[in-house]
């Protein structure tokens, strides 16, 4: 086998797996395996921390925001940069075993397609 051949498959190979594991926690996607709602960003610095024990039932956050949230020692971190204008429960977003509360967010429309 020759590098570039083995190069191809690797590429592949990374294609299909990076994207599932990319958004292991988003639950619809859109047909190129992206979620509809974003992606989480581990390590990434968020412009706004919400402890979902204490958020209400519903928050706002503006399209293309980075969000951490936090429930006691757990937290996971999400841009909203996938389809604006849109509600979405956290649970369809959060890590197995992460509990929202019954929390709901309330993404803006994403301003270059007003």
């Amino acid at each position: 086998m020759n590098t570039r051949t083995s190069l191809v498959r690797i590429a592949g190979l990374l294609a299909i797996a990076l994207p599932a594991f990319a958004h292991a926690a988003c639950q619809d996607r859109f047909a190129n395996g992206m979620c509809l709602y974003g992606s989480s960003h581990t390590g990434q610095q968020a412009e706004r921390v919400i402890d979902v024990q204490k958020a209400g039932h519903t928050v706002g956050v503006n399209y293309g925001e980075t969000v951490k949230f936090v429930d006691g020692d757990k937290s996971f971190t999400w841009t909203f940069n996938g389809l604006g204008g849109r509600n979405v429960d956290v649970q369809r977003i959060a890590p197995a075993g992460f509990m929202t509360h019954g929390l709901n967010v309330s993404v803006d429309r994403d301003p270059s397609n007003i």
